[in-house]
């Protein structure tokens, strides 16, 4: 594999362990996300169904207050017109929130929100029915009251409505515990992630840097032993990349430079057996002090070139 190749290897690397803690970064913020809506969403509900209990005791009372008017009769007791209608504002109020708390309220509590809003209508209606008699007919208001108003009320405000409550309470509180608890999480997993990943790629950068060190260190050895004149000398790296390519250069350069020096070496030698050749011949030639003088000096004095012009020219014939 060339050294470009084991480069895009890693930044793929890189590339796949950051999508790999992008991934990991968004499905836990996803999680804690998630979390916390459904803590807002229990708050929320919790809060609102507080104002409806609120809002129910609220009527209750009032109407308490009127039933309490007993043994008389006349208009005077009658529920003046601007008292109907702060019921119906109060009514409608409370039937308004238990109408909006339901997108807010747990599946599992469905069942028991329609039970609580079925009731208070209908004790809604007591009550209103209770305030129109009022008054007019108080033996029917106060029969309405008795026979309809007490018992919803009852059921309602301190029955089902309670017991809704304590189930949207529990709900908060569990909906608080998982928020944290995928907090710690997702955080512990994060970190995790970030320490594991940061170690592979460390990992991976050192083996690739220490290989590659390790590589140049040989060819930097092998150079300086073939410019110090071992010639001899061959990397023995094979691989097939840059580097294994640039040993084979190295090697086949000293296999050249090698035989080129043998080739130097041998016509060095020519050389030298063909100087040692005409040396001898001269020393035959030459007279015995002329050649010890030849021989230690390498060269001669000029008085004696006359007898040298002389005998090679008698040779010469």
């Amino acid at each position: 594999m060339s050294i470009r190749a084991k480069l895009i290897l890693v930044f793929m690397l890189v590339v796949v362990v950051s999508g790999t803690n992008l991934y990991v970064y968004y499905w836990s913020r996803g999680q804690t996300d998630d979390s916390l809506e459904e803590l807002r969403r229990a708050t929320e509900a919790q809060g609102e169904l507080n104002l409806i209990e609120r809002g129910l005791n609220d009527l209750l009372r009032q109407v308490q207050i009127h039933a309490n008017f007993n043994g008389e009769t006349g208009s005077e007791l009658a529920v003046r017109p601007q008292q109907i209608e702060d019921f119906d504002s109060e009514s409608v109020a409370v039937a308004e929130r238990l109408k909006s708390i339901g997108p807010l309220v747990s599946a599992d509590n469905q069942a028991e929100l329609a039970a609580v809003t079925a009731k208070t209508t209908e004790l809604i209606k007591s009550w209103r029915r209770f305030y129109l008699f009022f008054g007019r007919d108080h033996v029917e208001a106060l029969t309405e009251l008795l026979v309809n108003g007490e018992p919803l009320a009852t059921e309602v405000i301190q029955l089902l409505l309670p017991d809704l409550i304590t189930k949207e309470r529990e709900r908060v509180a569990q909906a608080r515990s998982d928020y944290y608890t995928r907090s710690e999480l997702t955080g512990r997993i994060s970190t995790w992630m970030f320490a594991g990943s940061t170690l592979v790629l460390m990992l991976a950068m050192f083996l690739f840097s220490h290989d590659l060190a390790q590589r140049l260190a040989r060819l930097r050895h092998g150079a300086e032993r073939i410019g110090a004149g071992e010639l001899d000398t061959r990397l023995p790296d094979t691989s097939r990349d840059e580097l294994g390519d640039l040993a084979q250069s190295f090697n086949a350069m000293s296999g050249r430079l090698q035989a080129t020096r043998k080739e130097l070496d041998e016509q060095y030698r020519k050389v030298e057996s063909e100087h040692e050749r005409a040396q001898g011949l001269l020393l035959n030639i030459l007279p015995s002090s002329t050649a010890s003088e030849l021989h230690a000096e390498g060269k001669v004095a000029p008085q004696y070139y006359p007898q040298a012009t002389v005998l090679f020219a008698d040779i010469k014939g």
